[in-house]
């Protein structure tokens, strides 16, 4: 897995979570980073470029948040 793949499954996993707050959903976020762990992904590899804004904008089109 490369750091841009785990980016685009991260932004993924995070509006199915959103939509979809249950086990199964929780479960394939823990297995992604499993998976980037095995990948030997760390922190510095990630630069994950999620910031607050960005989660409020995908809480706001799920309707979760106004």
């Amino acid at each position: 897995m490369t750091p841009g793949e785990f980016r685009r499954r991260y932004a993924t996993a995070l509006k199915v979570f959103v939509d979809d707050r249950t086990e199964r959903s929780l479960r394939a976020a823990y297995e992604l980073g499993r998976s980037a762990v095995a990948a030997h992904l760390g922190v510095r590899h990630i630069d994950i470029p999620i910031t607050p804004e960005k989660v409020w904008n995908i809480l706001r089109e799920k309707g979760v948040a106004e």
